[in-house]
């Protein structure tokens, strides 16, 4: 509990002048990182099972980066054609008892909001969560992709994100 208390003021914004790449591993470029065990403690105390960070292109590593109340925004390489943004999000079920709580997720690319993540309650996100992202967003061969929390409690974290060109199978409803 005390780190989540200790990340959520930091707003981060990963460089624009950094090296684009076609995937992000948070555990490698955020400083506001939350492991597997303590998402786990976080997620029990709170009476919620933590769903295992996915082994997406190998990026499984049990190491996230907190979403902050500010927002979270990365740049990421997406070439000028039809492509899919991969969101690898913490996810939760609730446990026996849990009191529902719904919560959103604003996703924002190039300052322009493409999609609304609802989560919570009986609500269930996709695993992970697929956003096209169609030619205009990248004309520039990169997008900044900002995630921004709703208000209140909405705690939401990312394992990894990674572009694609195509919809890949495990794009299932979980």
């Amino acid at each position: 509990m005390r780190a989540l208390t200790l990340l959520l003021p930091i707003s981060l914004i990963f460089a624009q002048d950094a090296p684009l790449k076609n995937e992000v591993n948070f555990a490698e470029e955020s400083p506001a990182l939350m492991t597997a065990p303590e998402l786990e403690i976080w997620a029990r105390s709170r009476n919620l099972i933590l769903v295992p960070d996915n082994p997406l292109r190998g990026l499984e590593d049990g190491l996230a980066a907190a979403i902050p109340p500010t927002g979270l925004t990365f740049h990421i390489q997406a070439p000028g054609r039809m492509n899919y943004l991969y969101l690898d999000l913490v996810r939760f079920f609730p446990g026996k008892g849990a009191l529902p709580q719904v919560r959103w997720l604003d996703v924002f690319f190039n300052g322009e909001l493409v999609e609304t993540i609802y989560s919570g309650g009986a609500l269930r996100t996709r695993h992970p969560t697929i956003i096209p992202v169609y030619p205009e967003y990248a004309a520039s061969g990169m997008i900044a992709v900002e995630l921004r929390p709703g208000a209140g409690e909405a705690f939401f974290a990312i394992w990894d994100a990674f572009i694609s060109q195509h919809r890949l199978a495990f794009d299932k409803q979980n």
